[in-house]
């Protein structure tokens, strides 16, 4: 777990943050059964609101191993989904590059 780096997280709350680590550390567990070595995990947040009451969240994640490196991008209002989907759809980029041939794991 300590290959986890979160940025922008001085502008989240405690609550947003707790939230945040909380949905990384559960995936934490299940992209390393998909790639053996996790070099680095990187989650940046980056919260943009347009001056009403609502924040949208950006959360870029990337993932380093060895060999590759796995990125995604998502937006969306709720902070708990958009790091979900950010982390699943590394999960299945992971499961489409790696597995998907019946080759050795070249991640």
């Amino acid at each position: 777990m300590d290959n986890i780096q979160y940025v922008g997280t001085d502008k989240l709350s405690a609550d947003e943050l707790t939230v945040a680590k909380a949905v990384c550390s559960s995936y934490y567990g299940k992209l390393e059964r998909e790639v053996k070595k996790i070099t680095q995990l990187i989650v940046h947040i980056k919260p943009q609101s347009k001056g009403g009451n609502r924040k949208r969240y950006q959360v870029i994640a990337r993932l380093h191993t060895p060999r590759k490196i796995f990125e995604s991008d998502v937006l969306e209002w709720d902070l708990s989904k958009a790091v979900h989907t950010a982390l699943e759809d590394i999960k299945k980029e992971i499961q489409h590059r790696c597995h998907s041939d019946g080759r050795d794991n070249k991640c």
